[in-house]
């Protein structure tokens, strides 16, 4: 008996357990003003599983239930009914909102007239789009998001903010502290390790480590290595044809390469257009005559040199000397030989 009572507060203890790691969100559309037949959400679960959950909207009324590893960011969509009059745009309305495993309302009624309450997250979420309207422009999102972090540690949208500020920041440093303010619970959280694993990976490829040695063939055909322009510095540019950014950033490198022309220095481009984007890449080499080195990684993003160089986004460079060591990343814009010459020796 006592063994059966055991076992039964055990799985009532379980079942409490699974209950406060969910969230119920439980919403309400208006018919008389836009009909939504469904409403889907799509999300990261607690097992790092990407979900996709759909439901009916019956009498303007919906839930959705799920489970959340930590607060998140999720997207919610609602599909509106085609065949009434009161629609006049028939795709979907979406939005990334971010929420906590809690009980919440949510009222929807058109276009971006969205309320959700009862989450602590979203509420930080609002604040934060609030203080953007606030502040001023020239002011970065880097500044503006390590501004709210070290305001918020303990804010369930910190941890979200910052998975945003790693993918586009080489600043390792400034995020390590700022995960470090964190609590524990969001340092260990799946999200949480996933910035720290991030970290270390890119710590691999940051200043003071080697450069990784590649083989890729220029827009001749031509293989080329980086071991085989040891002895000089290497400025190695990551970019695509289709990048436009990447595109006035060629300018620059334009103007470099005919600064540096007497300097202990090799500038190389490396495209990740991929096989798939070799005829762009070779047609705008054509059209625009970069002259200086110009390399096809054939996997693209995914290649083996752009996953060797942790290449989340472009343009992005890197800076080697002549021992094949990392010394500087992403010397870029206008007056880029002077910004590079102080680097060599």
């Amino acid at each position: 008996m006592k063994k059966n009572s055991f076992i039964l507060l055990l799985f009532l203890a379980i079942q409490l357990s699974a209950q406060e790691n969910a969230f119920i969100i439980h919403g309400t559309t208006h018919p008389d003003i836009y009909p939504i037949v469904k409403v889907f959400l799509r999300y990261e679960n607690f097992q790092g599983q990407r979900v996709s959950d759909t439901v009916h909207v019956e009498k303007g009324k919906f839930v959705l239930r799920g489970k959340l590893a930590q607060a998140s960011r999720v997207m919610i969509g609602f599909m509106p009914d085609t065949s009434s009059a009161l629609v006049k745009v028939k795709r979907s309305s979406t939005f990334p909102i971010t929420i906590d495993n809690e009980t919440m309302e949510l009222d929807f009624v058109i276009a971006n007239q969205l309320t959700l309450r009862g989450s602590a997250t979203h509420d930080d979420e609002l604040r934060w789009i609030t203080t953007l309207k606030h502040q001023s422009a020239t002011i970065s999102k880097a500044e503006r998001i390590d501004s709210f972090i070290r305001a918020n540690p303990t804010s369930g949208y910190s941890l979200v903010l910052l998975s945003d500020l790693i993918k586009f920041t080489d600043q390792l440093q400034q995020i390590e502290s700022l995960l470090y303010l964190l609590p524990a619970s969001a340092r260990q959280s799946s999200l949480g390790q996933k910035i720290a694993d991030e970290i270390a990976k890119r710590k691999t490829i940051d200043i003071g480590n080697k450069a990784p040695n590649f083989e890729l063939a220029d827009n001749k055909g031509n293989l080329h290595t980086l071991t085989s322009m040891r002895g000089k510095y290497v400025l190695l540019e990551f970019w695509a044809s289709w990048c436009t950014p990447c595109r006035q950033e060629n300018k620059f490198i334009r103007e470099a390469w005919k600064n540096l022309q007497q300097e202990p220095i090799v500038l190389v481009s490396i495209s990740i257009d991929g096989e798939q984007g070799k005829k762009d890449w070779l047609d705008l080499l054509a059209k625009e005559q970069l002259p200086w080195l110009q390399l096809l990684d054939p996997g693209g993003h995914q290649g083996k040199v752009a996953q060797a160089f942790q290449i989340s986004g472009i343009p992005k460079n890197f800076l080697i000397d002549p021992e094949g060591n990392i010394i500087a990343l992403n010397i870029r814009g206008e007056n880029l030989s002077d910004k590079i010459k102080p680097f060599l020796k």
